[in-house]
């Protein structure tokens, strides 16, 4: 935490008061006090002048308008005790090479539509490397609970690039978004993952979003026991989400995007994302009402299901367009697995969508309206989403046809799915036809 002399000159230079005095003169003590009231119902009276803190390792940790008088710790950021206002930015030091925070932030207070509260790393040179906010506290050993509470509106978290802004190493929660209104981008969550047993909280959950009017672009979430989950909505719930990777470096059972729904107005839109490799299942409805559409987007080869749709009897209804959902014969341990798992409860539109490969899982009865897909190389219900079976040509043919379950992740995530020329499902299946779209430095996550 700030040091006590640190916050109170935060609160100090938010009053005006930490700015040069000409030398008393006692000649003039009526004056200066008549000035110094005056000072102070304009400030009553005026909205307070946007600032930025500067935070960083190095600073003397005074005032946080400068690099060298930088605090060393962010600020808090809770609601009635933080000297941060709206329209103020919190500018994270990077170093050259990366620096790590060990912390966990409370965000309480609120931005507005016009003066938002900004957490950003640094784009400045010499101050732009990587930021890490990590859950490690004396060693590996002891990692903190929660890495974000996002609970104020009005916030805008990010990286000055993809990636820039890491957090990581958290028990239960990477960030945990309830407020409203905010805007997190270029950030990269990882490495939560427990404990299994965890009855108050959802355990090793990388991203948990609720609220209202939230956008996320540009998220990078992996290696955590389930990528991210809508939480239970009480209210009006608005997410989306665009040009997001969800995957696992390692095939294990990680869970990649699950939606809850529960309420008539509640909306998630998915665009342009990637979900996989290494996840036990891409995306899971879970809803018994609301409403999810996923564009123009990857699933990569689940382990169990690409695609889940298991909602209960109810009005949830979800929309698949120009998404493109691959899988091999068999998972990494030899079994079948689902392309699309449909229960039928829902009501589902699949539009301009190609599935190739994998098991169509769903009942005879199991409706749904469909125009434009294309399927090849699948099993199970050949009907539900097309007439016939046809190849779409991806310009990669002969790779994709090699790929297996036990093909190396780096393998399949480096594998584009763009169309050749000469397709016949030209202007259909997903933008995002690749990892390397969205994230360029992808090879980096895998090992070897």
């Amino acid at each position: 935490m700030q040091s006590p002399i640190g916050l109170r000159a935060l609160g100090a230079q938010r009053l005006g008061l930490l700015r040069p005095w000409k030398t008393f003169n006692p000649s003039k003590k009526g004056l200066a006090i008549a000035a110094l009231f005056l000072s102070f119902v304009y400030l009553a009276s005026s909205p307070c002048q946007a600032r930025d803190y500067y935070i960083s390792p190095t600073g003397d940790g005074t005032t946080g308008l400068s690099w060298s008088t930088a605090l060393r710790h962010i600020p808090p950021l809770n609601f009635g005790i933080s000297p941060i206002q709206p329209g103020d930015r919190i500018i994270l030091d990077g170093g050259v090479r990366g620096v790590t925070y060990t912390t966990a932030l409370d965000i309480g207070v609120s931005g507005t539509a016009t003066n938002p509260i900004t957490i950003m790393q640094s784009p400045e040179p010499g101050h732009n490397g990587r930021v890490t906010l990590s859950g490690f506290v004396g060693g590996a050993q002891v990692r903190l609970p929660v890495g974000v509470r996002m609970a104020g509106s009005h916030i805008r978290m990010y990286g000055s690039r993809r990636g820039g802004l890491r957090i990581s190493d958290y028990l239960f929660q990477g960030v945990a978004v309830t407020g409203s209104n905010n805007w997190l981008s270029n950030l990269e969550i990882a490495g939560v993952y427990g404990p299994i047993i965890n009855p108050s909280k959802s355990p090793g959950l990388g991203l948990l979003f609720a609220g209202n009017n939230n956008v996320y672009k540009c998220l990078d979430i992996f290696n955590c026991l389930l990528m991210a989950q809508q939480g239970f909505p009480t209210s009006e719930s608005n997410s989306e989400f665009d040009r997001c990777w969800f995957f696992d470096t390692y095939n294990r059972s990680a869970g990649g995007f699950v939606v809850n729904g529960g309420r008539e107005d509640s909306r998630v839109e998915v665009s342009n994302c990637v979900f996989g490799p290494g996840l036990a299942q891409g995306l899971i409805n879970k809803s018994a009402s609301g409403f999810l559409a996923v564009n123009g987007s990857l699933f990569l080869n689940a382990s169990q299901d690409n695609v889940l749709l298991a909602e209960t009897a109810g009005t949830s209804r979800t929309v698949l367009r120009r998404n493109t959902a691959f899988m091999t014969d068999a998972n990494n341990l030899g079994l079948p697995h689902n392309n699309l798992n449909y229960n039928g409860n829902g009501n589902l539109t699949v539009v301009n969508s190609i599935f190739y490969g994998g098991l169509i899982r769903a009942e005879a009865a199991a409706r749904a309206r469909v125009s434009g897909n294309f399927q090849y190389n699948v099993l199970g219900n050949t009907v539900l989403l097309a007439p016939a079976l046809v190849d779409p040509q991806f310009r990669e043919a002969s790779v994709i046809r090699a790929l297996q379950g036990a093909t190396p992740l780096k393998e399949q995530a480096g594998t584009n799915f763009a169309l050749a020329d000469s397709s016949p499902a030209t202007g259909k299946g997903a933008r995002a036809t690749a990892v390397s779209i969205l994230n360029k430095a992808f090879t980096s996550f895998f090992v070897p």
